[in-house]
């Protein structure tokens, strides 16, 4: 009888911290933009990774990195990004770099195996 309630325990335990994880998982993956930098679209099914995030605002402009941890290839991040970014004003100027008004947004990509890792970086332009 006491194994029994125990077990039960165990199972309630599992059962609600698998569904409250899940839910948890689920409304981080669903965002399509980084939170450090509202306006850059999150590559479809990468994560954020959130204590990566580094913000300073200054007078000549905000500073930013973050990153972002998922599945593909270089190949295939950046097409994403040299595809969507144009689309929200920013202008591609080589290599991985982009501008748009006063600040310029550089990505990075690292690859291990399947996975990939993107490196932001938004910082004022040097005038």
């Amino acid at each position: 009888m006491k194994n029994r309630i125990i077990a039960g325990i165990f199972a309630v335990f599992f059962l609600f911290g698998g569904t409250i994880s899940a839910a948890a998982y689920n409304a981080s993956s669903s965002s399509q933009f980084f939170t450090a930098v509202t306006d850059l679209p999150l590559m479809p099914g990468f994560i954020e990774q959130l204590d990566e995030n580094m913000i300073f605002d200054k007078p000549e402009g905000r500073i930013v990195e973050t990153e972002a941890f998922g599945r593909g290839t270089r190949e295939i991040a950046e097409g994403f990004y040299l595809e969507t970014l144009p689309q929200l004003g920013w202008r591609f100027v080589g290599g991985h770099r982009f501008e748009r008004g006063e600040e310029t947004l550089e990505i990075d990509f690292s690859e291990q195996a399947d996975y990939i890792t993107i490196h932001v970086t938004v910082k004022p332009n040097k005038g």
